[in-house]
């Protein structure tokens, strides 16, 4: 891992060295922006053991740990210096090794490399005792109530519109939802079609209400009032209502003429209201220019009315639908990047590096991209492991809640990133995780091949990681974020 030139074990480098300390000198101390360590310089450090590291723009390396899923964003002097810490020398004997081989850095200017270098190492628990861990699984239940839907949108994965033939009766729900809340349920999302849309909604919320479950209710908005907007709030923490597009030009286009109006009607019914509002965009190559024109000031507005109630997202990672495939990697990534300009535009800040500054988690081993970690049920009572229904696992007429649960995850095991072939030596397999199994199945014929995965996208990952903690030491310097 040390590259040709450099020192290749600890003899050289030892050797190399000379004494540059006085006696008295035992500790560097190394500041972050959040807090103060100390390091003995004649220690060794428990560095993990699998660092690789590879040069991305402004002189800089990304250092990563895969097993660990962590990383440290290096200069590099500071890169020098962790090769020769992961020889197994000492920071002092790492520091004499630079100084006497270069002949012409500055001690002083080694000394502070190899106080950022600590101090990064401490923020980042950058060390071979730290122990990453799984995402946390809470028990989901995504229902889609009914296929009937009042609109017939072009991307509709579901191609809802008529209320399937065998559809289950809602004394399935109510009893599901019994056995789901005893078996130790948390979460139940209710979709559709259109969930607003299905004769026993409001006894389906009332349950959920009753058995003390946390709910959030996908619509399109057009059915709800001030009313029906003040009985969703009182039972759920979180309503989502589909706007896909800045104007009514833009929206209209793929949910119908007259959709943006009443949509946006809905959505303001739960202005004020005790619950946390998403609104829902899809951005697509037809609609992108309209995007461009009206997002950035219906954006401002939307907040302005919403403050902090409001979530907004907008998605350009369009599922298999109606009248609209799936987007190549190369037509997606244009789309995210003009979406991204808007988002800056519209914060006056890198909200790409923003996002993954809080995505991308340190120690976190994203194994999956949440296959087979909820259930979904249909409208006609099969069970699937993921939202975008392909292959059915069971019934919950027929099968028990533990039987369901188990069954997903199994497929939650067998679709771990350990188990792609093209994956499980790829240093960035527990950051990236694989992408969206479903998407890699409908674009390749496999869940376990990354359809997108080029070198491309591979370099631009370290760019991207890079790139987050440039964002953050920035935040924490109190030079970003202020809007």
């Amino acid at each position: 891992m040390v590259g040709r030139g450099e020192f290749t074990s600890w003899g050289a480098a030892k050797a190399a060295g000379a004494t540059m300390f006085g006696a008295d000198v035992e500790i560097v101390e190394a500041h972050t922006a959040t807090s103060y360590h100390e390091y003995p310089l004649g220690e060794t450090l428990p560095l993990p053991t699998d660092i690789s590291f590879h040069e991305i723009s402004g002189g800089r390396e990304i250092a990563i740990s895969p097993s660990k899923a962590n990383w440290l964003t290096l200069q590099a002097q500071e890169t020098m210096l962790l090769k020769l810490l992961m020889l197994g020398l000492s920071p002092k004997e790492a520091m004499e090794a630079i100084v006497s081989r270069s002949g012409a850095t500055p001690f002083a200017e080694v000394l502070q490399a190899l106080k950022s270098l600590l101090g990064k190492i401490a923020q980042h628990n950058f060390s071979d005792s730290f122990i990453a861990h799984e995402q946390l699984q809470k028990n989901v239940a995504h229902l889609y109530l009914t296929n009937a839907c009042n609109l017939r949108c072009k991307h509709c994965y579901m191609k809802s519109g008529l209320a399937e033939a065998q559809q289950v009766p809602l004394s399935h729900w109510l009893t599901f939802l019994d056995g789901f809340k005893e078996f130790g349920g948390t979460h139940v999302n209710l979709s559709g079609g259109e969930a607003l849309y299905y004769s026993g909604f409001w006894e389906i919320l009332a349950k959920c209400k009753d058995l003390g479950l946390n709910v959030y209710v996908l619509s399109n908005g057009l059915l709800v009032d001030a009313a029906s907007a003040r009985e969703i709030a009182d039972a759920a923490y979180q309503i989502q209502i589909s706007v896909d597009g800045p104007n009514a030009k833009s929206n209209d286009s793929l949910r119908g003429r007259g959709s943006y109006d009443k949509a946006m009607a809905g959505l303001y019914h739960f202005r004020g209201l005790n619950i946390a509002v998403r609104v829902a965009m899809i951005a697509t190559p037809q609609t992108i220019d309209e995007f461009e024109r009206d997002f950035v000031p219906f954006a401002r507005r939307l907040y302005e009315d919403f403050g902090r109630q409001l979530q907004l997202r907008v998605s350009v990672d369009v599922i298999e639908g109606r009248t609209v495939s799936r987007y190549d990697p190369s037509t997606k990534a244009a789309l995210q990047s003009r979406v991204d300009r808007l988002f800056d535009q519209l914060w006056g800040y890198d909200t790409r590096s923003h996002s993954d500054a809080v995505g991308y988690k340190r120690g976190l081993l994203n194994r999956n991209c949440g296959f087979g970690r909820e259930i979904s049920v249909k409208s006609t009572g099969e069970v699937y492991p993921c939202p975008i229904q392909i292959k059915p696992i069971g019934h919950i007429a027929t099968d028990r809640i533990d039987e369901l649960f188990r069954a997903t995850r199994l497929e939650d095991r067998d679709k771990s990133i350990d188990n792609f072939a093209d994956c499980r030596d790829c240093d960035l397999r527990y950051l990236c995780g694989g992408g969206c199994r479903v998407a890699n199945y409908e674009m390749t014929g496999d869940y376990k091949r990354p359809y997108f995965c080029t070198e491309r996208y591979v370099s631009n990952f370290y760019e991207r990681l890079g790139s987050a903690d440039s964002f953050v030491e920035s935040y924490l310097d109190g030079r970003d974020m202020e809007r």
